[in-house]
This record gives C-alpha cells, sequence and structure tokens, in this order.
C-alpha cells in the first residue's frame, strides 16, 4: 500500500533530521537523565506504554515519528485482521462507512480499514473523524491527510474533546466507533473516579449519535474488575453501562495469542502477520513482528 510507505517514509525523514533533544525540551530531558542517547525515544515510549504511573505523554513531536515508525504496522493490521472478517458481510451497494475515531493520535486504523475493503470494495469512501488532544499528532496527521489524498476519502482530525466537539457527518448515524489503545492509555492517568466518567461519556455518545459498532484494539492484559486496571475492564464497563441503558449488545472476543483469561468466549484469529510492508531502513521496528492485541467488537441493535 503506497499511501502507508509515503506516510513512513515521510516520518523516516523527519525523525531522521530532527534537532537533537535541546534546552526547550518539553519532557523535561526525561531521555538523557535516564541514561539514553540524546534523542533517542526509546525510554519515553516505555515510560509511556508500560509504566504504570507515567510521567510524560506524547507531547513531543519526535516521538509521533518514532511511533508511526515503530508501531503504524502492527496496529494497522490488527484492525485490517478484525475488519477482513466482516468484508465478507458487507453488502455490495454500500458506497460510504462513517467512522469516528477517539484518542486518535496517527490513525492507524484508517490504513487497516482501507486494506481490507481496497480489493473488494474499492468504491466505498471513509468518512472518517479522528479526535486526540495531544496537539503534537498535527505533523503526522497532516502527512497522512496528504498521502491520502488521492483516494477520495474524507479525513478530518481534531485536537480537541470529542464529547464537546463532535463535527459530525450529513447522516444520522455513524458506522464506527474506534477505540483502538485509548483505553489502556486512559486507565494509567485517570482515578476510577474518572475513569466512570469517562466510559459514562462514551455511553452517551453512542447513544446520541446512533453508533452502530464498536471497535475495541488494545494490549491484552486483562486486569481487575474491581480495579478498572485494564483496556478490557474499561470496555466491559462500557458494554455493562450500554445494557443497562436498553441497548441490545452482539459481543464478540478476538484475540491473536493471549492466554484465555475471564469467562469470555475468545476467538483466535487464523494468522497474527503484519499485513504492509516495512520500508527500507526502518529499523525502529525491531521485534516488532506479530499482532498481539485482544479485540473487543460489539454490535449495537
Amino acid at each position: 500500500m503506497k499511501e502507508f510507505s509515503n506516510l513512513q517514509n515521510e516520518c523516516l525523514q523527519l525523525i531522521e533530521s530532527h534537532n537533537k533533544c535541546e534546552n526547550n525540551c518539553c519532557n523535561n530531558h526525561f531521555c538523557i537523565n535516564n541514561g539514553c542517547k540524546e534523542s533517542d525515544c526509546s525510554n519515553c515510549m516505555y515510560n509511556i506504554l508500560h509504566n504504570p504511573n507515567p510521567q510524560i505523554h506524547y507531547s513531543c513531536n519526535r516521538i509521533t515519528y518514532y511511533y508511526v515508525l515503530r508501531f503504524f504496522n502492527r496496529f494497522a493490521s490488527e484492525i485490517s485482521h478484525l475488519i477482513d472478517l466482516f468484508v465478507p458481510h458487507i453488502n455490495k451497494t454500500i458506497t460510504d462507512i462513517y467512522i469516528v475515531s477517539l484518542g486518535c493520535g496517527p490513525g492507524t486504523e484508517i490504513y487497516g480499514f482501507l486494506k481490507s475493503l481496497n480489493d473488494t470494495h474499492p468504491n466505498i469512501k471513509l468518512h472518517y473523524e479522528g479526535h486526540d488532544l495531544e496537539k503534537s499528532w498535527e505533523t503526522v496527521q497532516n502527512i497522512s491527510k496528504r498521502c491520502l489524498s488521492n483516494m477520495n476519502h474524507n479525513i478530518n482530525f481534531y485536537s480537541t474533546d470529542m464529547f464537546a466537539d463532535f463535527h459530525g457527518f450529513n447522516n444520522d448515524y455513524i458506522n464506527f466507533l474506534i477505540l483502538n489503545y485509548v483505553l489502556s492509555d486512559a486507565v494509567k492517568y485517570l482515578t476510577k473516579e474518572q475513569k466512570t466518567n469517562f466510559i459514562d461519556n462514551i455511553v452517551g455518545f453512542i447513544i446520541d449519535n446512533n453508533v452502530r459498532n464498536v471497535i475495541f484494539n488494545d494490549i491484552k492484559y486483562y486486569g481487575y474488575p474491581l480495579l478498572l486496571d485494564s483496556g478490557i475492564q474499561l470496555m466491559k464497563l462500557l458494554i455493562s453501562k450500554l445494557k443497562k441503558r436498553g441497548k441490545n449488545i452482539k459481543e464478540l472476543y478476538f484475540e491473536f495469542d493471549c492466554n484465555p483469561y475471564g469467562n469470555e468466549h475468545w476467538i483466535r484469529h487464523k494468522t497474527n502477520i503484519l499485513k504492509f510492508n516495512n520500508i527500507e531502513n526502518n529499523s525502529f521496528m525491531e521485534n516488532i513482528n506479530n499482532c498481539k492485541s485482544r479485540q473487543i467488537y460489539i454490535h449495537i441493535i
């Protein structure tokens, strides 16, 4: 997929030309203070992803390029593997799919959808609205929009609160709400009360905007219901609250290589391969060899 390769090539050029960490470092020289080389994003990324009490977030432009080069293939592939399961059931008369992404970052799910749809439904137009409060993603988002500009999709990103500033589409429904590695991020930065309020906001958004399907794609840590300490537990809370609001829910649970914790019927994907070709000279994908997430798909009836 040339659009994917073009995006990664631009990010590779940007990260290679990016200034070293200087006095105006927005993360107070976190990398240097933790013993890694100047402008090496690995320690900062590890802190964001693996520390239960991270000190930093995606506030630096360079780490957004690093993210795209290291994780974009995997996260987009995970979404594509899930969409592949539903492609045979898409009505041939459908011309438009409406997608909203909360905490979208660089918008990996767009490429996942396109990878699955291009061969069998090339005429479907995606209408996408992604929201992420971190303004540092804007450079990558703009590159992505430019790389996709010849495909005639309607792609828009906003660095605003989706619950207060949803722009919407010229219709009365949303086909997919995407929660792509956002809930596991939320559990580390929010108190338990804030987590519950966050889920209440998502439930309200789903009901108010007639969301028909929700895709959760996230890390495989299962967590504990009483602690709400994982993305999976927040997603299960979301499902229970929708049911309490009178919604009929069809749930499907998928995984790539995880132990079957919990009483859900986790369905293993037939393959965990990455679906995009890696660009030349991208050394940032070291040890990122396959898909690893857990996924929960819900259809709201």
